[in-house]
């Protein structure tokens, strides 16, 4: 998770033309250029100082307004007795970094004649000032020898400005050569690349520094990313005097001969939503004590207040035309996953295919991971992963339902709405089982009638946090099992203090 002060509400995160715009905006109607420069400068020092305390700093400055905000930070290392040294094409500098540099000059900073390609030092940071957000397309000569130097040259440390030159604030991709950072120190806002792989990989931890642009939108950011207090401030207060009845009632349709397992993983993780009661269609000894076992159809079962369908149903002809007609005569919300999903998967007309999942029938989410997803649009698994926001927003509008594409991060889309970025998860949720676990328990806090979107977003967060908890308790990755996610829910729920 990005670090900055726990907020009440979601971390907005905004695209490089909305990110753009609200620049320019404010330096126009508020702040001028040089205050906003002087506040990044100063707060990524901040960050720099605690982290590496007084190592020497390295800083490699492009000629526009990143490196223009290198150099402010070069100044405040200088004015607190931190050695901080330049590096790059003096004689290309724009204007506004002329300026920056006559005042840094004036507190001692130096610009060495030392090619950036040269540098190393392993008591020292290289701090990455060249390209900014906004930059498309591969990092030109000299920039992209640096970076590649930089990033094999022993340095205590690397950070970024804002983000890792080479990586597209987009969407994450990486076009020929990118720095590696330690430490990305972002102004203002979170950007999709910094949170979308590699990118991600790129960025190491982020901090989010305050520069003076309002914290206040007056216009729909492209995504958010929820935090503990912002999901803590989503949950609904159960009453003192309350009871089983008021919880809610899922029904699990889910399992088979060869898949028994996925059902009652499902079960599990729906245990652990706070839901009431858990009815669940089929047949074994193996169910935990508190299930309520049921046979029949699912859509002739009316006392749900939610469904969770697909975990090891099979993919057979006969299961998928059952799960087709069953999901027509299911009126209330439900999740449909797994197995569900690949009933509607195909090679052409997914307009006409989706229809059967859409919200015009009862409240859908959907969560299918990338094969999956690839099956829903008639794509391959490469173009699901190469833009999974624009996948997730299609599946969404074509579907009108719900969509939760997993991965890393956990991607939300409903239909106009931002997309919602979960990052609270860890490599421990890869694991099989993981996905039905995930299924309960967003079907269990439907059930609680939670508004489906912010069932899945609870959902996600705190199945994202269960594996995260197992890695913070020294839990080996290998040694994770979907078991182990699902009886680490209770302890994402204490974190909430519910």
């Amino acid at each position: 998770m990005p670090k900055i002060k726990d907020m009440a509400s979601h971390l907005p995160i905004l695209s490089v033309t909305q990110m753009r715009e609200l620049d320019k905006r404010t330096v126009v109607e508020d702040i001028p250029l040089l205050t906003l420069m002087e506040n990044a400068g100063r707060s990524a020092f901040e960050f720099y100082l605690e982290k590496w305390d007084d190592s020497p700093m390295h800083l490699m400055i492009g000629k526009g307004h990143n490196g223009a905000d290198g150099i402010v930070m070069a100044r405040w290392a200088a004015v607190h007795g931190v050695n901080a040294t330049l590096y790059g094409q003096k004689d290309e500098l724009g204007e506004i970094a002329k300026i920056q540099l006559r005042l840094a000059e004036k507190e001692g900073v130096k610009w060495s004649k030392k090619d950036p390609e040269n540098l190393s030092d392993k008591n020292g940071v290289v701090v990455d000032c060249l390209l900014g957000t906004g930059i498309k397309g591969k990092p030109k000569e000299p920039y992209s020898k640096w970076i590649s130097a930089a990033n094999k040259a022993a340095f205590k440390g690397r950070m970024a400005l804002d983000s890792p030159s080479g990586i597209n604030m987009d969407n994450g991709s990486k076009e020929g050569v990118a720095f590696q950072a330690d430490l990305t120190v972002t102004f203002a806002y979170l950007k999709p690349g910094l949170l979308l792989n590699p990118g991600r990989k790129y960025s190491g931890e982020i901090c989010i520094a305050y520069i003076g642009i309002p914290t206040k939108l007056d216009f729909k950011p492209m995504g958010y990313m929820p935090n503990k207090d912002s999901i803590k401030n989503m949950l609904l207060d159960f009453p003192k005097d309350g009871h089983k009845g008021i919880a809610g009632r899922l029904g699990l349709w889910a399992g088979s001969k060869k898949y028994p397992g996925a059902a009652r993983l499902a079960m599990e993780g729906a245990l652990r939503s706070g839901v009431g009661v858990v009815h669940w269609i089929g047949e074994s000894k193996d169910a935990p004590p508190e299930i309520v076992q049921e046979t029949g159809l699912a859509s002739k079962i009316r006392k749900m207040n939610a469904w969770a369908i697909g975990p090891g149903l099979g993919r057979n002809q006969e299961v998928k035309k059952t799960i087709k007609s069953q999901l027509q005569g299911i009126k209330c919300p439900t999740v449909v996953d797994a197995d569900a999903l690949t009933a509607f998967s195909g090679k052409k007309n997914p307009e006409k295919r989706l229809q059967g999942l859409g919200s015009s029938i009862g409240e859908r989410i959907i969560t299918p991971h990338h094969s999956e997803a690839a099956g829903l649009l008639c794509g391959d698994i490469k173009k699901i992963e190469s833009d999974r926001v624009g996948a997730a927003k299609a599946i969404s509008q074509i579907s009108q339902a719900i969509t939760l594409l997993k991965g890393s991060p956990t991607l939300i889309s409903s239909q106009n709405e931002p997309i919602f970025f979960i990052d609270s998860g860890n490599e421990n949720l890869a694991t099989g089982g993981s996905g039905d676990v995930l299924s309960g328990l967003i079907g269990g806090l439907l059930a609680q009638q939670i508004k489906p979107l912010e069932a899945t977003i609870i959902g996600s967060w705190i199945h994202g946090r269960s594996g995260s908890i197992l890695a913070e308790k020294g839990i080996p990755r290998q040694s994770v099992s979907a078991s182990d996610i699902a009886e680490s829910i209770k302890l994402a729920w204490m974190e909430l203090n519910v």
